[in-house]
């Protein structure tokens, strides 16, 4: 299990915005998501038992997590996630997923999770979304987690794949 790069404070100094639950061993909350047709489905769902690469995105038009999107879109062709989903969640609903759909082509699933994502543990402090990328087990258990409060810094090649192999290893 590698250890997860948590980057970014909430004003009050020093204290995460994360919650307990996006650390590595966690279980990976099982909430509802909306996919780009306006089906409402469970995160596992969109999962199908499979280990995946969960990124949050800060939102619909964010061009730091679309470029996250195109990176892990292409480690996914080339074999380099194994079995794993690659799935994106922007906050928002139907329409904000299929926004996102139009540049982030399958392998790469999209969906929406409301006002925010706090359902999975991920905090908005002031105006900003903290976005973050999560590699999960089939079992939704938290294997990796980079969380940020700026886009740019919410995704780790490196530690993601390290993720993924350490899981084929296992």
């Amino acid at each position: 299990m590698t250890v997860g790069r948590f980057l970014g404070t909430r004003p009050e100094r020093g204290v995460p915005m994360s919650d307990p639950a996006l650390v590595p061993g966690a279980a990976l909350a099982d909430a509802k998501v909306t996919t780009s047709d306006g089906r409402i489905v469970a995160l596992s769902e969109l999962l199908g038992g499979n280990p995946a690469v969960i990124h949050f995105m800060r939102t619909a038009t964010c061009s730091a997590c679309m470029a996250h999107g195109k990176v892990l879109g292409k480690l996914a062709e080339q074999g380099r996630l194994g079995t794993a989903r690659v799935v994106f969640l922007t906050a928002g609903g139907a329409a904000d997923a299929a926004q996102v759909e139009k540049v982030l082509t399958p392998p790469v699933a999209v969906a929406a999770v409301g006002a925010d994502h706090s359902a999975f543990g991920l905090k908005r402090s002031g105006q900003f979304q903290q976005s973050a990328t999560i590699v999960v087990d089939s079992d939704m258990v938290v294997r990796q987690a980079t969380l940020a409060a700026m886009p740019h810094k919410s995704f780790d090649r490196v530690a993601t794949i390290a993720a993924i192999d350490g899981m084929a290893a296992a």
